[in-house]
């Protein structure tokens, strides 16, 4: 401040220059407190980016829940379909085995009726039926191989798709998640530039008033060392 700004103080400034800090503190007390609310830590700022977050991991792990008993359900499903093959097939072969049980038991009737029961005719006709049964029973395993194949086939492809789609829900969940961030921290940044902004301003108010102050002070003791030096004449 220099002597004749010391002089402007001890005249009175010094006690204006204290109030004028007083009054600056009470004016940006409370920008202080609205910016340790907001930006402080465990401030808004911090809550906001917690809570999403938190949020996003609950989204995430209620689709990896779902989706897995979504999974489970497909592969009981298809176990289920696989047994009700199974179960075809084998009623199928039990089905051929009763049908050809009866020509056999009608076969060897006839025969005995006939007389040919111990001649090589009557043996030939009942090996015709055992050759038969064993065609209708390779045509019924024929045909569950191949349902078998394209069941199994078409599974996989269900299980292939449900396996897209999963890792499909995952990516758009975390392009959500990723582009909701950036958001929150645009509106933030924002939010901190205005108040750094505001900040700003009402420093330099206070400052302009203080360095206005200085100048008076200055200025009031050049006068009293004028009217000083005036009486003693100079």
């Amino acid at each position: 401040m220099g002597f004749f700004g010391s002089i402007g103080g001890f005249l009175g400034g010094d006690e204006i220059g204290e109030e004028i800090n007083a009054q600056q503190g009470y004016a940006m007390g409370p920008w202080n407190q609205a910016w340790d609310d907001l930006f402080g830590e465990g401030g808004m700022q911090d809550q906001t980016f917690e809570d999403y977050q938190s949020q996003y991991d609950e989204m995430l792990n209620f689709f990896e829940s779902s989706s897995q008993q979504a999974q489970q359900e497909l592969r009981m499903s298809q176990a289920k379909e696989m047994g009700y093959l199974d179960t075809g097939r084998e009623e199928s072969m039990q089905m051929v085995g009763q049908q050809f049980d009866q020509v056999r038991g009608q076969t060897q009737a006839q025969n005995i009726m006939q007389g040919l029961s111990n001649t090589s005719w009557g043996q030939q006709s009942m090996n015709s039926v055992t050759e038969q049964q064993g065609l209708a029973e390779a045509g019924v395993a024929t045909d569950y191989a191949q349902r078998y194949a394209s069941t199994t086939a078409r599974q996989g492809q269900e299980m292939g798709n449900f396996d897209q789609w999963r890792i499909g829900g995952q990516t758009s969940l975390q392009g959500k998640y990723a582009e909701g961030l950036a958001g929150l921290r645009g509106n933030w940044a924002s939010r901190r530039i205005g108040m750094e902004g505001q900040g700003v301003g009402f420093r330099n108010r206070w400052a302009d008033k203080q360095i206005a102050h200085t100048n008076r002070n200055v200025g009031v003791g050049l006068d009293f060392g004028a009217n000083l030096l005036g009486s003693f004449g100079f």
